[in-house]
C-alpha cells in the first residue's frame, strides 16, 4: 500500500513538472510575441529623453544612408542562426533613430532592441550630434 502511494506521489509531481514546463514555456511564447511586435518601449525612451534634457522630434526607422554613421553595426541582411524555438529565432534585433533637441542642437539618437527568448528586451542608446 505505501509503495502504491508512493508512486502516485512520483507521477503526481512528475505531471505537476511538466505542466509547469508547459505553462512557462507558452507564457514566455506569448511574453516574446508581444515584445518584437506589439511593444513600442515609447515609456522607455521618454524616460531616456527625460534623463538627459532632450526633447522629443520624431522617430523613424533607419535608413541605408542612416547607417553609413550609425553608432551601431549594420546588421546583415540575412542573419541565419541555427537556433530556432518553434520557428522563432532565438533572438532579434530591431533598431530606430529618434531625433531630439537640446539648447537649440539636434541629435539623433539611435536606439537598438534586442529581445531574447527567456529573457527581458534590453535597451541600449547611442546620442550623435546632428
Amino acid at each position: 500500500m505505501r509503495e502504491d502511494n508512493f508512486k502516485l506521489l512520483i507521477k503526481f509531481i512528475g505531471l505537476l513538472f511538466v505542466l509547469f514546463f508547459i505553462g512557462y514555456y507558452s507564457f514566455s511564447d506569448l511574453k516574446l510575441n508581444y515584445d518584437r511586435h506589439l511593444k513600442n518601449y515609447d515609456a522607455e525612451i521618454e524616460k531616456y529623453l527625460k534623463d538627459n534634457d532632450l526633447e522629443y522630434i520624431e522617430k523613424r526607422t533607419p535608413s541605408n544612408l542612416d547607417w553609413e554613421n550609425s553608432p551601431f553595426e549594420k546588421p546583415p541582411m540575412i542573419s541565419i542562426q541555427p537556433i530556432s524555438i518553434n520557428g522563432k529565432s532565438y533572438s532579434s534585433t530591431k533598431y530606430q533613430i529618434i531625433i531630439a533637441s537640446r539648447n537649440k542642437k539636434r541629435y539623433h539618437i539611435w536606439v537598438r532592441i534586442k529581445t531574447e527568448f527567456f529573457s527581458n528586451p534590453a535597451l541600449t542608446f547611442a546620442e550623435k550630434e546632428e
